[in-house]
């Protein structure tokens, strides 16, 4: 008598994980390609990101180890920087000189930073594996490759992903809450699916999907809007649970969110101090930087074409208008988070990229979204579709492959400080003159360049001239009145001390420039201290038009958006012309190409 058939063993990998997975891996290399951009090393102690400094700053007053979750510092939430801490303090590291001198624990920064900027690349690794899931359910396998493959290269995002800072890794836990409250809404294949598991009579996802909406709110306060979504999951649920669902859902919301900063609980105080001032801090704009810019709403459509691309954009945007009017429930979720979140940030004058960081995954889901369903049709022309989302997604390859070979390359802050050192000879010292206090936008000559500016200012120019005088063959110099409390950037007087070269980059020139030329061609009203401030500029600039002439300037090509432009800023370097003898002819001073070059930012 034969015998039975075995059962047919399911694969251990089935097709959909196995893509999931290599996306994933995909996007996981290409953001550890570069992300080892601007660290501290000998030359340099300090990061060249403004935040990432003070942010290990930060983790040094986190102990999980000891139960100490509280770091006296609630600009954001502490969930990324304890989960930092607790990676760095069970990771090996270098003998610490000082734990308190933030000049010469430079080793163990770097090292913490290292394990920040990768959390924060599996983060965004992470996030690109979510939405091929999310989108595995509501299309085509096609559609999510597709939109997990635009996520991984979507330029904004990868630069993010390479910095040891909240918002890429507050997006993973957003889209990680969003898959889950999609996961309520039943999908046209709902006859076909298994009942949700459930947890006292509650779905099991709307647990997860509060848990993560409440961690993305311990990491960024904004983040709670990702909750919308849940209250459309609720509304595809019998009546007869919907109370308990949602009390589900907001009691894991509260309690994620006080477990992840407790500070709100143990420093009250402290925390509602920095709540307000960050509250104050995006109302009132961020000093020179967004002034006579776009309104909110059109600057961050800006950024999110800078950060997606024009076309990628444009595919996330048809893609979700689409699923919209075709009453998909799941696509009316994500557009309302979509648009509170761009509303809330809209009305703000602070308008840093990093912002609408949260909001690239959605977009991507859109394009993933539109591409599947293009793909399905049996209507040829819809292939065009599939065939643009092709054009775009290359030249989105093309785009972050530039970007992270900038990243790989010196940075131009690095270059123009090895060329000004070139210059020097211990027979012949060069005197260094900088138009604004030290700090990252600074080109490195000394290694505490891009000390933080929450160091205490006289401990910082101790740190220079400490070394200065180890190094008599380079002098920086900066005009500081007798009361270095009164000092201000592009202060003229530096100019009548006469130093061989003036060193500014995009991040001093950019924005004095900018507004200036607003002045002119607008009639914006503008505050007394901003004029008094572009003043200042003009008449710096336009008397180093007439002393100096422009030697070099690195960094050519780079984004131009503020928070982009960290991976690689326009440094300029003048040098100051030298005295005419009678033989000379008019033609030896050239000051044209300095004045030429001022106008340009």
């Amino acid at each position: 008598m034969a015998s039975n058939p075995s059962p047919a063993r399911s694969p251990w990998l089935s097709r959909a994980d196995f893509w999931g997975w290599a996306l994933f891996l995909v996007a996981l290399g290409i953001r550890f390609l570069g992300i080892g951009w601007g660290m501290p090393g000998e030359a340099r102690h300090q990061s060249l990101h403004p935040d990432e400094p003070w942010n290990w700053v930060v983790t040094q007053n986190l102990n999980p180890a000891q139960g100490d979750f509280s770091p006296s510092f609630y600009n954001y939430g502490t969930l990324y920087l304890t989960v930092v801490r607790a990676v760095n303090l069970v990771a090996p590291h270098p003998t610490q000189l000082d734990p308190s001198d933030p000049i010469q624990n430079w080793r163990e920064a770097a090292q913490d930073t290292a394990t920040g900027r990768a959390i924060s690349a599996l983060a965004g690794a992470g996030t690109v594996w979510l939405v091929f899931l999310i989108l595995h359910r509501r299309t085509s396998l096609v559609g999510a490759i597709a939109g997990g493959l635009i996520l991984a290269v979507a330029p904004g995002h990868l630069i993010h992903s390479r910095f040891m800072t909240v918002d890429v890794f507050a997006a993973f836990l957003a889209t990680a809450s969003l898959y889950f409250a999609l996961r309520l809404i039943p999908s046209r294949m709902a006859e076909k699916e298994p009942a949700p598991p459930t947890w006292l009579g509650v779905p099991r996802d709307f647990y997860w999907a509060g848990l993560f909406a409440g961690l993305t709110m311990g990491t960024k306060y904004s983040g709670v809007l990702v909750l919308l979504a849940t209250i459309f999951a609720l509304a595809s649920q019998p009546s007869q649970i919907r109370f308990r669902a949602g009390l589900v859902a907001f009691v894991a919301t509260v309690a994620a969110f006080l477990l992840s900063t407790p500070g709100i609980l143990t420093e009250p105080q402290i925390f509602r101090r920095d709540f307000a001032y960050e509250l104050a801090h995006t109302a009132e704009g961020h000093g020179l930087v967004f002034v006579a810019t776009a309104p909110g709403a059109l600057f961050h459509i800006a950024n999110l074409m800078e950060g997606l691309s024009i076309g990628a954009f444009l595919l996330g945007l048809a893609g979700l208008a689409a699923a919209c009017w075709r009453r998909h429930v799941w696509a009316w979720a994500l557009a309302v988070v979509f648009l509170v979140t761009f509303v809330l940030i809209a009305r703000a004058e602070v308008k840093f990229f990093r912002y609408v960081i949260v909001l690239i995954p959605i977009v991507a889901m859109g394009a993933g979204w539109l591409i599947g369903q293009a793909h399905q049709n049996p209507n040829r022309r819809w292939k065009l579709v599939v065939g643009l989302g092709l054009l775009v997604w290359g030249g989105l390859l093309s785009k972050v492959l530039a970007q992270s070979l900038m990243m790989v390359d010196i940075d131009p802050r690095d270059a123009a400080a090895n060329y000004l050192k070139a210059q020097a000879r211990p027979e012949a010292p060069i005197r260094v003159g900088i138009v604004s206090d030290a700090w990252f936008q600074t080109p490195s000559l000394w290694p505490t360049t891009a000390l933080p500016r929450a160091v205490p200012f006289e401990i910082r120019e101790r740190a220079r001239l400490a070394w200065q005088a180890q190094h008599p063959q380079i002098q920086v110099i900066q005009f500081l009145p007798p009361d270095p409390k009164e000092r201000f950037d592009w202060d003229v007087r530096l100019l009548d001390l006469k130093p061989d070269y003036i060193v500014a980059s995009s991040f001093e020139v950019d924005d004095p420039a900018r507004i200036e030329q607003a002045m002119r061609e607008t009639s914006e009203v503008f505050s007394d201290i901003v004029r008094l401030k572009v003043s200042r500029y003009r008449t710096f600039v336009d008397r180093l038009s007439k002393e100096y002439s422009l030697d070099r300037m690195e960094g050519a090509g780079g984004p131009t958006i503020h928070d982009l432009m960290y991976i690689r800023p326009r440094v300029w370097i003048w040098k100051r012309n030298q005295v005419l003898t009678p033989t000379s002819t008019p033609s030896s001073t050239t000051s044209g190409s300095s004045e030429g070059l001022v106008r340009t930012p």
